[in-house]
């Protein structure tokens, strides 16, 4: 029973609940349940009680609210650059050791380079982007998308660089692994930030191009590497040389992107309120809103300030310990392979995960082993590898515009698909080209960039779209690490059918378009994601309803 209180005895609003203190609350059993209790203008007002069991009932859904004040301004280019350079990142460690492997085995003996030990080099950067999609997926739902981003960016500048430093084949190939682990776990987090920073109305034109960032580093860096290693260039300032001053040079994307994250970017506010960190993700909120200031696209001023105020409130009636934030590494990875598992179990999220799966790895398998025996056919016939590579990096540059374009407009899944069977064909029309003609071979290789970049970018949107806010980066580091397996996948294939004589240049063809025509059969059964909002700011006991429900109204309801 409450405690008498003199100053609200026989008082009433409303009704009339003699001898009752108001500044207590009054149970109502009726599901959902409701307290009562007096607001700051001593007006009594419900709120839901928090009942795990029955969450859709007792909350209020911010969702749509949240999507209309991000609003579409200079925060959200800082984030895309910032981001973009992270991806650029991952394909400039990539692209680097696959032209400096040469070098790199010509200055440590034929004797030492044996192929098992090449093969080691040149696959141990994937082996790390497979187990880093895996680990930061898990981790960047737990701890957040911001720390995450500069974490394993941090990996990739350091271990690019100790590359620099490396005295032996083994040296190369475990600072490759542990810069293959940055790749591998910077992807999610920062394609998980920019969709949950973004307003749904524009958000594919920026992950677009974050994504064609990774076409940006491969371009730059065998421009850069044909300028610096079959000159042995040098520089006074940097004690070495060749491909050691090559991968110093590497890492300057990586620099610049935890420079960039640490000065400027908030941690996702997504992540803080699904993370129950209510008052950081009002500083974040306040934060994006300032910079975006002055921007034509940021209105909605009313509606931000209500959120802000809602989450502040919400945190003030906070029980102490309730913050999710707080829990220890290991037992939120055991709640999130609970989660996953749970996820898994139905029919509909497991069919998801299956296509997309699918997807990945034939997009992976194909795009890996066209593009590495890609250099093979023209080191075969005495054509500049270097040029090669940058032609066919470059043909990338259209396919990204397109995607720019297209993406919000025609919608994800249809990019995908229309992508991918285009991407198909230009394989076979590669090897039907007349033979000896380098013009051709370049051609074909660029046009191979321009339609597998579409679909490549569609892809990156989609996977992250399609969970929630819980699982979204889990869920894309899996997708990510299946597309690291049909990248392992199609390498061998091709290179084990290319070592054998007379393999011929049908094979490798044919074989990329025999495993896109999976990938464009999988894309059929992937949901459209294009405008789906997955800000998921659903708060359970969210204090006052949208708009807020006088005493008459509340009345109502305990009668009822």
């Amino acid at each position: 029973p409450p405690s008498p209180c003199p100053a609200f005895r026989g008082r009433t609003v409303g009704l009339s609940f003699p001898d009752v203190c108001f500044r207590d609350v009054v149970r109502v059993s009726h599901p959902p349940a409701i307290l009562m209790e007096l607001d700051e203008t001593q007006a009594l007002v419900p709120r839901y009680e928090e009942d795990e069991e029955d969450e859709d009932a007792s909350s209020v859904d911010y969702s749509a609210q949240l999507d209309a004040v991000l609003g579409n301004g200079r925060y959200q280019w800082l984030a895309t650059l910032t981001c973009g350079l992270g991806v650029a990142a991952g394909s400039t460690e990539v692209m680097a050791i696959a032209l400096a492997l040469p070098e790199i085995e010509i200055e440590f003996g034929v004797g030492e380079a044996t192929q098992w030990q090449r093969n080691m080099v040149a696959s141990c950067i994937f082996i790390g982007m497979l187990l880093g999609g895996l680990i930061s997926g898990f981790t960047s739902d737990l701890k957040g998308r911001k720390s995450c981003l500069i974490f394993f960016t941090g990996f990739i500048a350091v271990f690019g660089a100790m590359t620099a430093f490396a005295k032996s084949l083994s040296q190369v190939a475990a600072f490759r692994f542990l810069a293959g682990l940055g790749i591998g776990g910077n992807i999610p987090s920062i394609f998980s930030y920019v969709a949950e920073t973004t307003s749904s109305k524009v958000r594919g034109k920026y992950m677009t191009v974050v994504a064609s960032n990774w076409m940006l580093g491969s371009v730059v860096t065998a421009a850069v590497g044909w300028i610096v290693l079959p000159r042995n260039l040098s520089l006074k300032f940097i004690p070495v040389e060749g491909w050691r001053l090559y991968f110093l040079i590497s890492v300057v994307p990586s620099v610049l992107t935890c420079a960039l994250a640490l000065l400027f970017l908030v941690e996702s506010p997504c992540f803080l309120i699904q993370r129950n960190n209510l008052s950081r993700a009002a500083l974040a909120l306040e934060r994006i809103a300032q910079v975006n200031e002055g921007s034509k696209h940021l209105g909605k001023g009313g509606l931000l300030a209500e959120l802000l105020a809602t989450l502040r409130s919400r945190q003030e009636r906070k029980e102490v310990g309730g913050d999710r934030e707080c829990v220890a590494l290991m037992d939120g990875l055991r709640d999130k392979a609970s989660i996953v598992c749970g996820l898994l179990k139905q029919d509909k999220e497991r069919k998801l995960v299956i296509v997309l799966a699918t997807v990945w790895f034939s997009l992976s398998a194909c795009w890996y082993g066209f593009m590495i025996w890609l250099p093979l056919f023209f080191q075969a016939k005495h054509d500049n590898v270097y040029l090669g590579n940058l032609v066919t990096s470059a043909g990338d540059l259209p396919g990204n515009i397109m995607s720019f374009l297209l993406i919000d407009r025609v919608g994800r899944k249809r990019t995908l698909l229309v992508s991918l069977a285009a991407a198909a064909m230009s394989p076979l029309a590669f090897a039907a080209a007349p033979k000896g003609s380098t013009l051709w071979a370049m051609a074909g290789s660029a046009c191979f960039g321009f339609v597998s970049v579409g679909a490549w970018n569609a892809l990156s949107i989609l996977s992250p779209e399609a969970f929630d806010t819980r699982v979204r980066t889990t869920m894309h580091g899996l997708l990510t690490a299946v597309g690291r397996v049909g990248g392992f996948f199609g390498t061998y294939i091709v290179g084990h059918i290319q070592n054998r004589a007379g393999a011929g240049v049908w094979f490798p063809c044919v074989f990329a378009s025999s495993v896109l025509g999976l990938g464009c059969l999988a894309t059929m059964f992937v949901p459209e994601t294009t405008g789906k909002i997955v800000t998921d700011y659903k708060l359970r006991g969210s204090g006052r309803p949208v708009g807020g429900q006088r005493i008459e109204e509340a009345g109502s309801a305990l009668l009822a």
